[in-house]
């Protein structure tokens, strides 16, 4: 946090107030860069401003929920801005999102007005308003507002008065009844983040954040606010950029960033898009969350002399208590050991591990690790029941009425009083009457030399018939090098008793990612299709399914692909399937959509679809001559 508003004055104001603050300090400063637009602090505040006219004129203000559906782009920091200085509190929904998801979201949080523009299908405005039961709900869309009128414009700005503990956003998360839900997030805990993070990190104007997240989740917060409250640029990645590694790095490169967040899983596909020479980037701090880092993975990029000066950061953080809860600086030398510390609270925290009982649990003893301190947020909306479950009174806060938040976390004080992630507290599965930890069995498979990481799921192979099921990854570079499942089962069956042993292994190259970088269980492969688990090999025929098959061996870096091959069994994931639909159109001369790819990734019925839609370019006479001419 810059110098110029760090203290008092900063812990008692609001985002929107804090921006204002570096509009007027530096007013023609760039706040925003997306593809060749881009704004200055003064523009970017002075079009915010005429919205939020508008959205006050529409009812908004005082934590009035405001739903906002963009793409990425600067109409959507401008959206949100608007909601915020007209006193709302945004509720992001992500347009990749299905129709389903997000009108469960606009229905239980019952927006005054819907904030979108017209790159959002009005197929899909429409079908998620009407799933919602609000087919009514007032709508503007930034398009079609068009340059403001005389009596849409505030001559005299007034400012809006909103106290910092009132509410900024509220973000969905999944829930374990199987719907989403809202967490509700202050000014003040945001603003109390970055607080808390200003000995850790010397942001200051010349940086340049990337933004390569959704809105829809957290670490966006942390990216964009990052630019905004230390006047700085803000970068918006396209969302096909976010999904094309080697365009992002490039994009990183060309645009100068120097603060970028990433999951670790992004990450891996950003580290093997560097190239060994070329642009070099100006990076100065990488900073991981979201998911738990395996440090020993960062052993290519600490490798290349190129990144020798970028600072990279494992945070910890938990959506209820304000993205960020810990932080562990890294070091090359980090990166020889496998090490699961997420190091140290941030100064506006306070972190403890707390037994079944509620007690703090002694060093080297596992806990549950709980949040208190200025960064929890306020709860679940409309769930106080789960709020009050998952938000208790803190005992430790001698009757000051503060709160700590239990993370479902498990963690364990190491003697230099860093913290050691250990999982959740609630994967446990039960098949055939036996409690299972499927933690347990991945600690086991990464102990494997050619295994990286691994996760361990049960599913259900056949009707009433659940089984354990293994996906990993490999240290190894050449499928030579690769453990098959039969030497993973005999590792496994070493040490593990029988119950515990999976029934099936299946390597990918990569981990399935949901749109917020986080991995995506339900993108994992079903072992039903998987070679791995089928280990049978069918010739592939025809020329469709050949010329398919030499595609996938050549993407996938696999010898010989079988007509009943699964694309993600096999090592597949999104980048690469964005890659396959590439080549198919360049050699079939047929588009196959990517959800095409996704619903049957198999090499015979995509080999139908491909044949199909060659068929489809001619006319019956067509069709008849060639049948004539013997083709």
């Amino acid at each position: 946090m810059t110098e110029q508003w760090a203290g008092k004055g900063a812990a008692a104001a609001c985002l929107h107030e804090l921006f204002e603050a570096q509009v007027a300090r530096d007013p023609d400063a760039i706040a925003l860069v997306y593809g060749q637009t881009r704004l200055s602090y003064s523009e970017l505040n002075r079009r915010s401003h005429q919205l939020a006219y508008r959205l006050r004129k529409r009812g908004v203000t005082a934590e009035t929920r405001v739903a906002l559906c963009f793409e990425r782009g600067a109409q959507m920091v401008i959206g949100l801005l608007a909601i915020l200085k007209a006193g709302g509190a945004y509720v992001p929904l992500d347009p990749s999102y299905p129709a389903a998801h997000l009108a469960y979201i606009v229905r239980d949080s019952a927006p005054r007005v819907l904030l979108t523009h017209s790159d959002v299908s009005s197929t899909l405005r429409a079908e998620v308003l009407a799933l919602a039961g609000s087919p009514q709900l007032p709508t503007i869309d930034l398009d079609r507002l068009g340059e403001p009128q005389e009596a849409d414009v505030e001559p005299h700005p007034r400012p809006i008065e909103l106290l910092p503990g009132q509410l900024a956003y509220v973000i969905y998360t999944s829930g374990s009844s199987g719907q989403p839900k809202g967490v509700m997030v202050t000014h003040a805990n945001v603003v109390q983040l970055f607080l808390g993070c200003g000995g850790q990190f010397r942001f200051n104007k010349t940086d340049v954040w990337s933004l390569f997240h959704s809105i829809s989740f957290d670490f966006s917060i942390w990216e964009l606010w990052g630019a905004l409250l230390h006047g700085g640029s803000l970068l918006i990645v396209p969302r096909a950029v976010a999904r094309a590694p080697e365009q992002f790095y490039e994009l990183l490169c060309k645009a100068g960033a120097t603060v970028l967040s990433q999951t670790p899983s992004a990450f891996r596909s950003l580290m093997a898009a560097q190239p060994e020479s070329g642009p070099g980037h100006a990076l100065r701090y990488i900073l991981f969350g979201g998911e738990e880092l395996d440090v020993t993975s960062l052993r290519p990029w600490y490798a290349r002399p190129q990144n020798r000066n970028t600072r990279l950061c494992n945070l910890y953080g938990i959506t209820e208590t304000t993205v960020h809860a810990t932080c562990r600086h890294l070091e090359p030398r980090d990166s020889e050991f496998p090490d699961k510390s997420i190091g140290r609270r941030l100064s506006h925290l306070r972190a403890y591990l707390l037994d079944a009982r509620g007690r703090p649990v002694p060093l080297g003893v596992s806990g549950e690790i709980c949040i208190a301190g200025a960064g929890v947020s306020r709860g679940y909306l409309k769930r106080p029941a789960l709020t009050a479950e998952r938000f208790i009174p803190d005992p430790f806060d001698a009757g000051c009425g503060g709160r700590l938040y239990r993370s479902g976390d498990l963690g364990r004080w190491q003697a230099d009083g860093t913290l050691e992630f250990l999982g959740r507290n609630d994967a446990q599965v039960k098949i055939r009457g036996f409690r299972i930890e499927p933690a347990e069995i991945e600690s086991r498979l990464c102990e494997h030399p050619g295994v990286r990481e691994a996760i361990v799921v049960a599913q259900e192979l056949a009707p009433g018939d659940k089984r354990l099921v293994a996906y990993y990854t490999t240290r190894g570079v050449t499928p030579a090098d690769f453990p098959d499942p039969q030497a993973l089962r005999a590792h496994i069956a070493a040490v593990l008793p029988q119950f515990m042993i999976p029934a099936a292994y299946i390597r990918l190259d990569l981990w399935p990612l949901t749109a917020s970088g986080k991995l995506d269980r339900r993108a994992l492969p079903p072992p039903g299709q998987s070679t791995d688990i089928l280990g049978g090999y069918e010739e592939p025929q025809g020329e469709i399914e050949i010329a398919l098959a030499r595609m996938w061996e050549d993407l996938l870096k696999v010898k010989r692909v079988g007509r009943r091959a699964h694309f993600f069994a096999m090592g597949g994931d999104s980048l690469l399937a964005t890659q396959l639909t590439a080549r198919i159109q360049r050699e079939f001369e047929v588009s196959i959509a990517l959800t095409e790819v996704f619903a049957d990734p198999v090499v015979a019925p995509l080999a139908e679809k491909i044949l199909n839609a060659q068929l489809a370019r001619y006319t019956p006479e067509d069709l008849a001559g060639l049948m004539a001419g013997g083709h």
